[in-house]
């Protein structure tokens, strides 16, 4: 006779996560997560904990996992960002902050080139902030996405992002590329003008984004800057395709804030 389990799985704040559950013992640790999660969100980790001990998320059994009748979990929820260990080119410098865990990147030394990165999961939209530009150079920071895997990308890094195979991008002069399918940059394209980029301040927020519209199924590229768009194109682009945001400091760019949307 199979032996099973009563266990609880709460949150940090002591309210329950679910009704109690009743496993067999050896089911796996994952069949115990698919009991106690409907619908995981996109972009979270969960974890469980067994008092201050973390359990082997992998374990094959919940006996060996160590969880015994009438056992109470700690649900434990990390969310991830599409930044976490980015594809950094030659001249990219990345922090974070000790504090709330902003990551800031910025461009080193004297040229306009070369501070590349690429996210390392996939996603359809993300936000950077604009923390400083300056210089003499012309152009402004390259944004949008690459459909290679970081893990597969070109070596070295190249110094900038129209070098990415398979991208969809806003150059450094504010308009609209691709190298991606059936993609290109001279198709029904919405754009505030040659360089427009070069205009944007310390502070201001772009949101770049892959959406389909409901009405009548095409999907765009969108660059919006504080909430205006800015630059929108229509793409060639399946649902499932993963895509990695790029985003290069170029030319009068030189330093951002990477966030999620």
């Amino acid at each position: 006779v199979d032996q099973y389990l009563r266990i609880d799985v709460r949150h940090v704040s002591g309210e329950r996560v679910c009704p109690s559950l009743e496993l067999p013992a050896n089911a796996s640790v994952q069949e115990l997560m698919n009991a106690v999660l409907d619908s995981p969100k996109k972009g979270e980790i969960y974890k469980l904990l067994l008092g201050n001990n973390l359990l082997d998320m992998t374990a094959s059994s919940l006996s060996d996992a160590g969880i015994e009748y009438d056992s109470v979990l700690t649900l434990v929820v990390q969310r991830q960002s599409c930044w976490d260990e980015p594809l950094l080119g030659a001249n990219t410098h990345v922090t974070i902050a000790t504090s709330g865990g902003s990551m800031f990147a910025s461009r080193l030394g004297r040229g306009f080139q070369g501070a590349l990165l690429v996210g390392s999961h996939s996603v359809r939209a993300f936000r950077l902030r604009i923390l400083e530009t300056g210089g003499s150079w012309s152009g402004a920071l390259e944004v949008g996405f690459t459909a290679c895997n970081p893990r597969m990308q070109p070596q070295p890094v190249p110094g900038d992002a129209l070098a990415l195979p398979q991208h969809l991008l806003m150059d450094s002069t504010g308009t609209f590329t691709a190298n991606y399918g059936g993609s290109n940059s001279s198709q029904d394209i919405v754009s505030s003008g040659h360089n427009w980029s070069q205009r944007l301040c310390s502070g201001d927020v772009l949101r770049v984004s892959i959406e389909t519209s409901a009405g009548d199924g095409r999907t765009m590229f969108i660059v919006e800057a504080n909430e205006e768009v800015k630059v929108r194109a229509t793409i060639d682009v399946v649902q499932d395709v993963f895509l990695y945001p790029v985003v290069n400091m170029y030319g009068k760019t030189t330093s951002v804030e990477l966030l999620d949307d």
